[in-house]
């Protein structure tokens, strides 16, 4: 049986006042410092300053989605930095590349696995809707009405919440073959609006580039593996809710 009710996300942001920078732990460093560089992780410019607490919205999810678009562009490491400056870090302090890639990742390929009607991948190291990450409870919202809630322990497990439970209408778009296998190459848009369902690239430069890769065919075993296992997944999750 189906209930259809409203489900809140109780999450304080913990966002210091005097905001974050660039660190590396290099004794020499390089002359152009690049969060590219996962030697350089995200720190509190005053060091023993507390954090005040800042209710999540649904805008970090917008934020979250527009930082996304700049993720492997030069001017990412100042938006990041007014994202961190707005909201706090992700997990926690000393965040580096490696690990916001990872969680934009997750979000680009969960989103793409909705837009296909499947399960979105568990590959952030364990499964994100567990008790180590969030709790649910209940919740009185402001008319007395009294309806679940989550309370996840991450910024990011509340964004990533907010994504699945957000219902925004939106042109859907496809991630390009190319991209997605070799990632960025000139004039590649990487998402590109669906004008037919069969379509895998953004542009027919990006096929034949893909089919000019020696190791094209692997990676569409690889492709077609995951998704068999993601089927089997949601079997699995269907046979036992039955």
């Amino acid at each position: 049986m189906n209930f259809y009710s409203k489900i809140s996300i109780n999450f304080d942001c913990e966002v210091v006042e005097g905001g974050y920078l660039l660190q590396t732990s290099l004794i020499s460093p390089v002359k152009s410092p690049s969060y590219f560089n996962n030697n350089y992780s995200m720190i509190q410019k005053i060091k023993k300053q507390k954090p005040r607490c800042k209710p999540f919205t649904v805008e970090a999810l917008d934020d979250f989605i527009h930082l996304s678009k700049f993720l492997r562009k030069d001017e990412f490491n100042e938006l990041l930095i007014s994202f961190y400056n707005k909201w706090g870090p992700f997990i926690k302090l000393g965040e580096n590349y490696k690990t916001t890639k990872k969680l934009f990742q997750l979000l680009e390929d969960s989103e793409f696995a909705k837009q296909n009607m499947e399960y979105p991948p568990y590959d952030f190291g364990s499964d994100l809707f567990s008790k180590k990450y969030q709790e649910i409870e209940w919740h009185y919202d402001d008319s007395g009405e009294l309806h679940p809630a989550f309370k996840p322990k991450t910024l990011f497990n509340a964004i990533y919440l907010a994504w699945g439970l957000n219902q925004k209408s939106k042109k859907i778009k496809k991630i390009c073959k190319y991209f997605k296998f070799f990632g960025m190459r000139k004039n590649c848009i990487q998402y590109f609006e669906i004008t037919r369902d069969n379509k895998e690239f953004c542009s027919r430069d990006c096929s034949n580039a893909f089919r000019q890769k020696p190791n094209w065919q692997e990676k569409i075993q690889q492709d077609l593996a995951i998704r068999v296992k993601q089927t089997k997944i949601k079997l699995n999750r269907l046979n036992i809710n039955n």
